[in-house]
């Protein structure tokens, strides 16, 4: 089920929501010249922000409507390059505390070869 993103920053990456519910969520993001570095690669900067738009989309999925979270601590390890094609990006729970979510994702191209790692630890909050 494809869901619209509704955040200006998701629009302006180009990210659509595959997936969300129960802690997990897979979201995609289309090569666009406009995203790389000199190389022709996507700068590791928007591969990160797809990271950590999966993990805030999977952590929201635990929560009642009226909670929020945000990132607290986030780590990527970059694995290879993107030169083309769609980038997905697989997020899931590992922990859910009452103050702290720990979550871990996975950034693959079409091929399915991993681009990149990133855990976060995201806040709780009611704000």
């Amino acid at each position: 089920m494809k869901i619209q993103p509704h955040a200006p920053f998701e629009l302006l990456l180009g990210i659509e929501i595959e997936e969300k519910g129960s802690g997990e969520a897979l979201i995609k993001m289309p090569y666009q010249k406009r995203l790389t570095n000199p190389m022709g690669a996507i700068h590791g900067g928007a591969i990160a922000s797809l990271a950590d738009t999966a993990m805030a989309i999977a952590a929201k999925s635990t929560l009642s409507p009226n909670v929020n979270c945000y990132t607290a601590k986030f780590q990527i390890r970059y694995k290879s390059q993107a030169k083309n094609g769609i980038i997905w990006a697989k997020a899931k729970v590992k922990e859910n505390r009452k103050r702290l979510i720990y979550m871990e994702a996975t950034v693959t191209n079409e091929s399915g070869e991993t681009l990149a790692l990133a855990d976060a630890v995201f806040m709780v909050t009611n704000e």
